[in-house]
């Protein structure tokens, strides 16, 4: 499973950017999404998902934030990256990246998995939005561009070796 971990609060401004980030998800339909935001520890995990569109809420698998496993208050004084990296810990993702305004905590090497929005204005800021852009193709564009629709797989025929090629020469 390929995540991508985001912050709500300011990357959508509202309701604002919504539809930004619908269409930059649109090339990666096999990428989850697991809400980093504070809203779900303060409003619990209901009201941020209904919050989302549709396209966007069929994606998320969970929240960064679980009372079994932390305490709100406990949780609260943990960096973003110390919330995040324990869920990446727990789910095991092949790829992931998150979109977060808050870099606090980040160690240097981590930064590769993390891109930065600009406070206030979010994906409003077309920088902002071309860097997300790049980095999903970057990590996972590959991925997506290489899988085999299961239809296609099944008429798929491999044959090995291939009957020109002789393997003794």
């Amino acid at each position: 499973m390929n995540i991508l971990y985001v912050d709500l609060e300011n990357l959508l401004h509202g309701h604002e950017h919504i539809p930004i980030l619908v269409r930059l998800l649109e090339p990666y339909p096999g990428l989850k999404l697991v809400l980093s935001t504070s809203w779900v520890r303060d409003l619990g995990f209901s009201q941020p998902c209904a919050f989302l569109p549709t396209t966007l809420r069929q994606r998320v698998v969970g929240a960064t934030f679980h009372q079994r496993h932390t305490r709100r208050h406990e949780f609260a004084q943990l960096t973003r990256y110390t919330q995040i990296i324990a869920d990446v810990e727990r789910r095991r993702p092949a790829r992931w990246l998150a979109v977060d305004d808050d870099l606090e905590g980040w160690p240097e090497l981590a930064l590769i998995h993390v891109v930065p929005m600009p406070l206030r204005l979010g994906l409003g800021a077309p920088a902002a939005t071309l860097e997300l852009e790049q980095r999903l193709d970057k990590v996972f564009g590959n991925v997506e561009r290489f899988l085999i629709h299961p239809d296609l797989a099944k008429n798929a025929k491999v044959e090995w070796p291939p009957e020109d090629v002789d393997l003794d020469k």
